[in-house]
C-alpha cells in the first residue's frame, strides 16, 4: 500500500520514529503507527509476486514504482495471505526533481547549491530555508532566501551544528532534517 504524505505528516512520522528508536520504545511506535495511517487515504495498491527461495536466508528485492509525482510517500508491505506481523515492513521516502549539495566553504559561509535532479542544471530562484535545531524536536528558521542564477544560496554561519534545509521550487519541495555541517579549521594560520 502506498500513501502520499503531506510535509506535516511526513515530519510527524519521522519525528515519532526517531524519538521512539532513540528512547528504545518501539512497542509504543507500533501501537501509534496504525492509528497514524488510519485517516490517510492510500494512493495506490500494488500487488507483487515475489519468488519463494525455499530457505531461511535474508533476501532483498527491488521493484519500480511508476511515475510518482514529487512529494513524500510511505509504503507498507505485507503478505496478505499470512497473518504474521513479523512479515510486515514499511518505509518512508521522498520523490523530488530537486537535488542539492551543501558545504561550509573556506570563508566559513554555508553554501547550498540547488539543481535539477535530472539535468544537473542550476535552479534559479529556488526558495531555501535553513533550520537550526535546539534539540531533536525544536527547530527554528535561521536563514532563508532565494538561489542566484548559479543555483547558490550562501549564508554566513560560523558554528558547528545540526542544520536542516527545505528547498521549494515551483510545485516541488525537498526537506532534509539534521544535516551536521562542520567548521573548517585552517591549521596553517
Amino acid at each position: 500500500i502506498l500513501y502520499h504524505l503531506t510535509e506535516a505528516q511526513f515530519k510527524q512520522y519521522e519525528d515519532r520514529k526517531r524519538t521512539n528508536y532513540s528512547s528504545n520504545k518501539e512497542p509504543k511506535f507500533s501501537l501509534w503507527f496504525p492509528l497514524f495511517l488510519k485517516d490517510i487515504e492510500p494512493t495506490k495498491l500494488i500487488e507483487l509476486q515475489l519468488p519463494d527461495p525455499q530457505d531461511y536466508r535474508s533476501h532483498s528485492t527491488e521493484f519500480k514504482l511508476e511515475d510518482l509525482s514529487p512529494g513524500n510517500y510511505l509504503i507498507w508491505i505485507e503478505n496478505t495471505q499470512l497473518a504474521d506481523s513479523s512479515l510486515i515492513h514499511y518505509t518512508a521516502f521522498k520523490v523530488s526533481n530537486i537535488a542539492y549539495i551543501s558545504r561550509r566553504n573556506p570563508s566559513g559561509c554555508i553554501e547550498v547549491r540547488v539543481m535539477d535532479r535530472k539535468t544537473g542544471e542550476p535552479l534559479k530562484n529556488a526558495l531555501v530555508f535553513m533550520f537550526k535545531y535546539k534539540n531533536r524536536n525544536e527547530a527554528r528558521v535561521a536563514k532563508n532566501g532565494f538561489t542566484d542564477q548559479y543555483g547558490r544560496f550562501i549564508t554566513n554561519n560560523t558554528k558547528r551544528e545540526s542544520l536542516g534545509f527545505q528547498i521549494i521550487y515551483e510545485n516541488d519541495t525537498l526537506t532534509n532534517h539534521y544535516k551536521y555541517i562542520n567548521l573548517i579549521y585552517n591549521y596553517y594560520n
